[in-house]
């Protein structure tokens, strides 16, 4: 009975959560050009925690920005600089469950710089090279996927009472409705494990994502609502992360 109480709780916080965030549009996403890793996690000598940053050659000179928003749709496929930085805090190890595994409470920020030699022209206005098409900082995210797997995902952790702001050159945000990012991983390797039920072992992997939020300005608004598959990451994940720390609150309060 209490699993399944258990169960009915997660997923109802996470059709709740789909319904809150499906009023922001998608407005933005990335990708890369190169099969090379852009992102590392590096697990903590403590085996306590980790970093998650941008690395090789994928984040520097293959990372490709594009808006997706009717106003801006010329702004597609720009050449860009990806920077990412996010730390877990000390002593708050990955936790397993229901054949997930999800490292917790990330805070970081990331930027996407414009790197392309030509002029972007957005109606009276003109960007040149170094120009933020993208800026923003995050807190309670997660790394999450199949244990043992090869694929992972970066959230925005809604459940955890996370934040997620934008600032960028090009448009303005709206300062209240909602804000998300989704990052997914693929080509992970080693395969994605703990080390002995602690920290999320170290890691790269090939990232693309997307970014939503309410268009205040530059936009023109309309963005491209967040698909049907994305609603259903949220339920999924949502509804295990939710699960994984009830369990892992039980068993704590269990040895006191």
């Amino acid at each position: 009975m209490k699993n399944t109480s258990l169960t009915a709780m997660a997923i109802g916080l996470a059709f709740s959560a789909c319904a809150v965030t499906a009023q922001a549009m998608t407005f933005a996403e990335y990708g890369s050009t190169s099969s090379a890793a852009n992102l590392q996690w590096t697990q903590s000598a403590d085996l306590a925690s980790g970093a998650l940053t941008t690395t090789g050659v994928g984040a520097s000179t293959d990372t490709v920005f594009s808006f997706l928003t009717p106003a801006l749709s010329a702004l597609s496929n720009l050449s860009a600089l990806f920077t990412l930085t996010a730390t877990a805090p000390a002593s708050d190890p990955a936790v397993t469950g229901l054949g997930q595994i999800a490292e917790q409470n990330l805070s970081g920020s990331f930027s996407f710089t414009y790197t392309g030699a030509a002029p972007l022209t957005v109606g009276a206005h003109t960007y040149n090279t170094g120009a933020n098409l993208l800026s923003g900082a995050f807190t309670g995210a997660e790394i999450i996927g199949p244990n043992f797997g090869s694929t992972a995902s970066v959230q925005d952790a809604i459940f955890s009472g996370g934040t997620v702001s934008f600032t960028s050159d090009i448009v303005q945000f709206a300062s209240t409705g909602d804000k998300g990012l989704s990052v997914a991983l693929t080509s992970v390797l080693p395969i994605l494990s703990a080390t002995s039920g602690n920290a999320l072992n170290s890691f790269t992997g090939v990232s693309t994502g997307n970014f939503a939020s309410d268009i205040a300005s530059g936009g023109g608004g309309g963005g491209v609502p967040e698909p049907v598959t994305w609603a259903m990451m949220l339920l999924g994940f949502g509804g295990i992360g939710t699960a994984i720390r009830v369990k892992r609150g039980k068993s704590a309060s269990a040895l006191v």
